[in-house]
């Protein structure tokens, strides 16, 4: 069994992404110009997004088979390969596709799906991060998520109640990530959730309360869901 040393990895990420291809940091590559530039916190963020999951619960991944749905470029897939057996990554942006296809293409244990092969596997764990509030319809989407997919394990980690939307921040629209065509975010409702789930068996949750800011002017909460089949 695989050691869990988030600190060990958390540095590797980082290093990673700053220094090996340069997403983050001074001088960043990154497809959105110089919106990541000197912003390693940024990264930071991200990863502090993954690491209290897989603290809280390992078992589901470690030497399992994961699929990181909805990835972006790839910082929680990256992360999670140094504990998983393997670790497929799916984002519909065919401008993410080429960005992991190169990064990830020496990895034999991240495979870059460019489609949806993935409803042809069969998955320990799926993992869906910060992607419910992209998708307009997302009571219905995650009702077929469910129907069509073979996993054991699920976890959903998202914003109940209105996160700013990319429009009104002034970010660049290409930011988005287009599941269904939604420009915008959408105010997600944990009740609403749990109806969507309801085949499913909520094993544990947490939340995280995030204040109200200059950049978020509202106050909301993130709500992590874990579910068996």
């Amino acid at each position: 069994m695989k050691l869990l040393d988030l600190k060990k990895s958390f540095r590797k990420v980082i290093r990673f992404y700053t220094i090996k291809h340069k997403v983050y940091g001074a001088g960043s590559n990154y497809l959105y110009g110089d919106m990541y530039d000197n912003e390693n916190k940024q990264l930071i963020r991200i990863l502090h997004k993954i690491t209290p999951i897989i603290k809280k619960h390992p078992e589901f991944f470690i030497d399992k088979s994961v699929l990181d749905f909805g990835c972006g470029t790839g910082e929680h897939t990256y992360f999670l390969s140094n504990y998983v057996d393997t670790i497929d990554c799916f984002d519909p942006q065919i401008i993410h596709y080429n960005w992991l296809n190169t990064m990830f293409k020496s990895s034999n244990i991240i495979n870059v799906l460019k489609n949806k092969e993935y409803l042809e596997k069969h998955y320990d764990t799926i993992i869906i991060i910060g992607v419910l509030q992209c998708i307009e319809d997302y009571k219905l989407w995650l009702l077929n998520f469910i129907d069509t997919m073979h996993f054991d394990r699920l976890i959903i980690r998202f914003s109940s109640g209105k996160e700013y939307s990319h429009i009104n921040s002034g970010r660049s629209l290409r930011n988005t990530r287009l599941y269904d065509n939604n420009m915008n975010d959408n105010t997600i409702y944990e009740e609403e959730v749990f109806k969507s789930t309801y085949k499913l068996k909520l094993l544990d949750s947490y939340y995280e309360n995030v204040p109200s800011s200059s950049i978020n002017p509202r106050s909301f909460k993130k709500c992590v869901h874990f579910y068996q089949r």
